[in-house]
């Protein structure tokens, strides 16, 4: 199976997130404020309501199709610099999202070891796990062996 391809069964976040970036390589593209739209997330859309397993999933799905999809592999042996810059872009974009859902909306569904299990659930990723250590190291430890849910 191409591992490109797996990328399109995920749970539905990051599909913006290719589509446009497939649509921009290689292609011009125009912005003008009557082409615009208002992106807008509600507390039951998909992107709020998604398990962290499904999330970390579509995260890691997405990251492998950053570094599978035929497009994006041609335009970033045509266009390096370019890419490098875009990818590191769009992988923060990312985490960081992965990332929130691990402090904040896991944290109320989670055992202790499952929020601690989702935290390394990502491929390394530096900054990723800068921001995990940092979080982790102002949870007072008795809080994390009791298993209390007030970190």
């Amino acid at each position: 199976m191409d591992p490109s391809r797996s990328y399109w069964t995920c749970k539905g976040l990051s599909h913006d997130d290719a589509l446009l970036i497939k649509l921009c390589i290689d292609n011009y593209v125009a912005l003008s404020s009557r082409c615009t739209f208002r992106f807008r997330i509600y507390e039951s859309s998909h992107g709020a309501t998604i398990s962290i397993e499904n999330v970390k999933q579509a995260t890691r799905d997405f990251l492998r199709f950053l570094d599978c999809d035929p497009k994006i592999q041609q335009f970033s042996l045509k266009q390096p610099l370019e890419w490098k810059s875009l990818k590191t872009i769009v992988e923060r974009m990312n985490w960081e999202f992965y990332y929130e859902r691990w402090t904040c909306m896991s944290r109320d569904t989670l055992t202790t070891f499952q929020w601690l299990k989702a935290a390394f659930a990502l491929p390394f990723i530096p900054g990723y796990y800068m921001r995990v250590a940092s979080t982790l190291t102002h949870i007072p430890s008795a809080a994390l062996a009791s298993g209390q849910k007030h970190y």
